[in-house]
């Protein structure tokens, strides 16, 4: 019944075109290309009996069966340098600091552009960038942020652009450095 998962690769299709052309965030294809992950983990599964079993049939002079090799090869070299890359040699995401900072001080609610790491670590984090927070991504397309902000409650900005704490300073607010922690900056907000 692979007619069921079409609803799956229609969804990856949808996820496709929604961040690479609404959103214009083509780099976090990798992580919106899960359902079309799920499809073809499924029919890999549903079709490699079939391949195995022609497989033993085949001799290695069908070229298939050395393009197989190849491929599955390729896939293995690409896979573990990415794992060893991304898990031994890279520096600690700004935003997981962040998350880290925000657990330590649950008396603030955090307003953060790109929530990422940080939205899953501690609770009192609010994303502002509009990819997770319906209300951000209204406020952000009638240029009423600030006032989003205000309004949310939001007492510490970090990890901003400029263009939000001149939006927050707009509507009559102080914008004072209270920390800085591993190279990110946190902004206390008084009225």
């Amino acid at each position: 019944q692979l007619k069921s998962l079409m609803v799956l690769l229609l969804c990856g299709v949808f996820i496709f075109l929604y961040y690479t052309f609404f959103f214009a965030a083509p780099h976090f294809m990798g992580r919106y290309f899960h359902p079309i992950r799920i499809v073809a983990l499924i029919t890999t599964a549903l079709v490699f009996p079939e391949v195995l079993r022609r497989w033993k049939n085949w001799g290695w002079e069908n070229p298939l069966k050395l393009i197989v090799v190849l491929f599955v090869t390729a896939g293995i070299v690409f896979n573990l340098s990415h794992y060893i890359y991304n898990f031994t040699r890279t520096k600690t995401s700004l935003l997981y600091w962040d998350g880290v900072w925000a657990s330590r001080h649950p008396q603030y609610k955090i307003g953060l552009t790109s929530s990422g790491t940080a939205g899953f670590m501690s609770d009192n984090i609010v994303n502002l960038d509009g990819k997770v927070n319906v209300d951000a991504l209204r406020a952000r397309k009638d240029h009423r942020i600030g006032k989003y902000v205000i309004e949310s409650g939001i007492n510490v900005l970090t990890g901003l652009d400029q263009f939000i704490i001149d939006e927050v300073k707009q509507q009559g607010i102080v914008v004072t450095p209270i920390d800085s922690f591993k190279g990110e900056g946190f902004f206390l907000l008084k009225r």
